[in-house]
């Protein structure tokens, strides 16, 4: 089962690396400048556990990690995080300094219409 929901992660979030270019070279896609690049860079806040953060000797740790470790996994190429506050991730993907998001970031209308999402892999409320 775990294997299972591994692949189905890893295939929705790859879905999203092609959906999310910026100022970069348009006459190939996003997959294949990730490709061709051997890396995907990936931003998120690190500040957000169990989802993304600096465990006791500073290395980067989380779901959202994993999750995007498994990406680069099935994609064949490195990875390299940028940490940064929230309001710059899209605006990093906008701008083609990174290639996605690994991030709590919900799709409201005004985000999709600049930004590919993939499905959701999880879902968090909020309650008191």
């Amino acid at each position: 089962m775990k294997k299972t929901l591994t692949a189905l992660l890893t295939a929705a979030l790859a879905f999203t690396v092609a959906g999310c270019s910026g100022n970069k070279d348009t006459s190939k896609d996003q997959l294949a400048r990730i490709r061709e690049a051997g890396k995907v860079t990936v931003a998120n806040e690190a500040a957000w556990r169990p989802w993304c953060y600096e465990d006791e000797s500073g290395k980067l740790v989380g779901f959202d990690v994993e999750v995007s470790e498994k990406i680069a996994e099935y994609l064949g190429v490195d990875i390299e995080f940028q940490a940064m506050d929230f309001d710059s991730c899209l605006e990093a993907v906008k701008s083609g300094r990174i290639d996605f998001v690994a991030n709590g970031v919900d799709a409201t209308e005004d985000r999709r219409s600049s930004f590919d999402f993939s499905d959701p892999y999880a879902y968090n409320d909020t309650v008191l």
